[in-house]
């Protein structure tokens, strides 16, 4: 097999001599560098590509370029051309974009083509202030402005790209229904439509937690008497505010993610629900997003995905559109 490098496109040759492909990835909203992986087959590349942490060096088998630091890939899957990964970046310009946990979903949200840069850039910081969630606002073809939740911004050439929900947040202001909008909006939805999106998810990405150490293990597989006569975990302490539990918790029965090695958890009471709808201030779900709780009934540690704000309904966006049609 002929192998020809292109940036962000390198190969490994396994101990088993096939071939596995990995690309360079920015992570949304920083200037680290993630690695994905998939098999290369005589005929095709592969669709589903893991990420991987830190590992040995080895050596590009299409460069020689020595690639420090990265794990080799553990597991395959079914064969499509690695550019079909992540789709296109939409290119209705200027549009809000909110990062969904550590999924490929992306909402993506239309902004009038009339507001200047500072307006956007401001909406797109009191968005990301209020949901807590990486935000990026899309100005032109190579011109992107990256918000993290604490306010701090990042210019970048990079647009985010992923599997597009259209306008499934509701924002910090309202949008002015022009034709103009309603044109992008209706490209949006065409947009989505194009790119097929199948399956379900299960999770978010960031139910890992950390790995538990020897000396956690021993100060968490311990439990306290606790509510309804029965045993609490040893790490968690009732919140005096909400009086729910919060604290760390030691998960080893695969919650949240099936992975049944020792790992630690954190818990959330109510009181650390931090996601706020963006208009109307209350928060996105009932618990914070991409977090544990834990079910003093069942037992068990319960893991709240980021995607559950898509079930908000924003009393003041019910009220406004109600007003409107009156």
């Amino acid at each position: 097999m002929s192998l020809t490098c292109h940036e962000p496109w390198h190969f490994l040759r396994n101990d088993d001599e096939s071939i596995t492909w990995f690309r360079w990835l920015r992570p949304f909203g920083s200037s680290n560098i993630h690695y994905r992986f998939g098999p290369v087959p005589e005929d095709a590349h592969t669709r589903r590509i893991y990420d991987f942490g830190e590992g040995r060096p080895w050596t590009c088998a299409g460069c020689g370029r020595i690639i420090d630091g990265i794990k080799p890939p553990k597991w395959v899957a079914a064969a499509a051309p690695p550019e079909d990964w992540l789709p296109p970046a939409f290119d209705g310009f200027p549009y809000l974009v909110t990062r969904i946990g550590h999924t490929d979903l992306r909402n993506v949200a239309i902004l009038p083509a009339a507001w200047p840069r500072q307006r956007l850039v401001d909406l797109a910081r009191r968005q990301a202030a209020a949901n807590q969630l990486e935000t990026c606002v899309c100005i032109g073809p190579a011109d992107a402005v990256y918000v993290n939740p604490d306010g701090t911004t990042r210019e970048d050439s990079h647009l985010p790209t992923g599997m597009p929900v259209d306008e499934g947040l509701v924002l910090a202001d309202p949008i002015s229904d022009t034709a103009e909008v309603r044109a992008r909006r209706a490209r949006l939805v065409a947009f989505r439509e194009s790119l097929h999106p199948e399956g379900y998810l299960v999770g978010d990405g960031l139910e890992g937690g950390r790995p538990a150490t020897a000396e956690d293990i021993t100060r968490l597989s311990v439990s306290v008497p606790g509510s309804f006569g029965r045993p609490m975990p040893a790490g968690l302490r009732r919140c005096r505010t909400c009086r729910l539990l919060a604290g760390d918790f030691l998960a080893v029965h695969g919650e949240g993610n099936g992975d049944r090695t020792p790992r630690v958890i954190p818990i959330h009471c109510r009181c650390d629900n931090h996601n706020r709808c963006a208009r109307c201030g209350e928060p996105l779900a009932r618990r914070r997003l991409s977090a544990y709780e834990y079910d003093e009934v069942e037992e068990k540690a319960m893991y709240l995905a980021a995607y559950a704000a898509f079930n908000h309904r924003c009393p003041r966006q019910l009220r406004e559109g109600s007003a409107r049609k009156g």
